[in-house]
């Protein structure tokens, strides 16, 4: 019987940085959205950074979700990471059609 515990914390620090940069793109995804009120030129930094954590989430996750497959471990934590990422995203591009909206609203009002 073979002994899979270097995979499956392989798998499991994927994931779990997968997490990681998702949260943390979700917290620059909520700095984003205070500093619309504030100003777009500020905003905009904080939607660039937030979507590119959140890239960056899915793609450890989806990294750890082969590994875990690959070592028949756990595929939670890997599968949140990417969840929350693509969430991240979702949100950032709502958010971009709602300013794309209220802009397109005022110039044509």
């Amino acid at each position: 019987m073979q002994n899979n515990t270097k995979g499956s914390n392989f798998s499991q620090f994927f994931g779990i940085i997968s997490v990681i940069l998702s949260v943390v793109g979700g917290f620059f995804l909520v700095l984003s959205g205070i500093t619309c009120i504030i100003s777009l030129v500020i905003a905009i930094p904080f939607g660039i950074v937030a979507v590119f954590l959140a890239i960056m989430g899915i793609i450890f996750g989806r990294i750890g979700v082969s590994q875990a497959k690959k070592n028949n471990s756990s595929l939670l934590v890997p599968n949140t990471g990417v969840i929350l990422g693509t969430g991240v995203i979702s949100v950032v591009f709502i958010g971009f059609l709602v300013v794309l909206f209220m802009i397109s609203y005022a110039l044509f009002r």
